[in-house]
C-alpha cells in the first residue's frame, strides 16, 4: 500500500566554530524534501547541503513539530547530495506528517541524535 507523506519544514542549522582554528566554518545547512508517495518505511530527501560530513534525521510529528527520530541517513559528506533514501525505524500511516533535519556529524562518525 502506498502512502503519502506530507513534507514538513526545512531545518536550517547553526554551527558554532569551537577552539582556536583560524579557518571560518560555513554556518548552515539545508534540506529539500517534497510531498511524496511512499510504502512507508523510508522516504527520499530531495537535496541537503552541508557545511561538514553529516546526516538527515527525519522525525516524527508532535502536534505540528519534530518529535522523536524515526530514521536517519548514512553518513553524508560535506557539500550537496540528491536524491537521499532513509529507511525509517518505524512504517507511516497514510498521510504522517515528517521533519527531515540536517544533523552534523560529531566524533565517532555514527548517528547519535543528538
Amino acid at each position: 500500500m502506498k502512502r503519502n507523506l506530507i513534507a514538513g519544514l526545512a531545518l536550517a542549522l547553526t554551527v558554532a566554530a569551537c577552539g582556536n582554528d583560524s579557518t571560518e566554518l560555513p554556518t548552515s545547512a539545508s534540506v529539500t524534501f517534497s510531498a511524496q508517495t511512499s510504502d512507508g518505511t523510508s522516504i527520499v530527501v530531495d537535496s541537503v547541503s552541508l557545511p561538514a560530513a553529516g546526516f538527515i534525521a527525519v522525525h516524527a510529528n508532535a502536534d505540528g513539530s519534530s518529535g522523536a527520530v524515526i530514521g536517519h541517513s548514512d553518513l553524508l559528506p560535506a557539500g550537496t547530495s540528491t536524491d537521499v533514501v532513509v529507511t525509517l525505524d518505524q512504517a507511516l500511516t497514510a498521510t504522517d506528517l515528517v521533519f527531515p533535519m540536517a544533523q552534523l556529524e560529531r566524533r565517532p562518525a555514527t548517528f547519535t541524535g543528538e
